[in-house]
C-alpha cells in the first residue's frame, strides 16, 4: 500500500524504488529543491492520514514516515553516485533522532 501512495504521487517520469528494508529511493528529475521537498512532504503526509489492518483485520493502524531527501538544480552536477544513499540515510537518521515523521532535506 506505502509503495502504491508513493507511486500515485509523483509525476511522469519519476522513479521510486524499494532500497532494502524500509527504505524507498525516489528520483525526481528536473524537480527544484522545493518541489521535491513539497513532493516528500506530500507522501509523508499521505501515508500518515492512510489507515492500514491491524489485529483482527480492522484498518485502524497510522504509520509515519522519516523521509531524507537530497535534491540539486538542473544543470548543476549532483553528489557523487556512490554517496548519494550515505547523503540521504545521514539525513533519514537526522530525521529520526528528531522525533522521525519529518522530511529532512538540504538547505537551499
Amino acid at each position: 500500500e506505502i509503495g502504491e501512495m508513493v507511486k500515485s504521487s509523483l509525476r511522469g517520469g519519476d522513479i521510486a524504488f524499494r532500497y532494502g528494508g524500509r527504505l524507498i529511493a525516489v528520483a525526481l528529475p528536473g524537480a527544484s529543491s522545493e518541489q521535491a521537498a513539497l513532493i516528500a512532504e506530500g507522501i509523508r503526509d499521505r501515508v500518515q492520514q492512510h489507515r492500514f489492518p491491524g489485529p483482527g483485520g480492522q484498518r485502524d493502524q497510522a504509520i509515519t514516515l522519516s523521509i531524507g531527501l537530497e535534491a540539486w538544480a538542473a544543470g548543476t552536477r549532483p553528489v557523487e553516485s556512490a554517496d548519494i544513499f550515505k547523503v540521504v540515510l545521514g539525513r533519514l537518521r537526522l530525521a529520526e533522532s528528531e522525533g522521525g515523521n519529518r522530511v529532512y532535506a538540504s538547505e537551499g
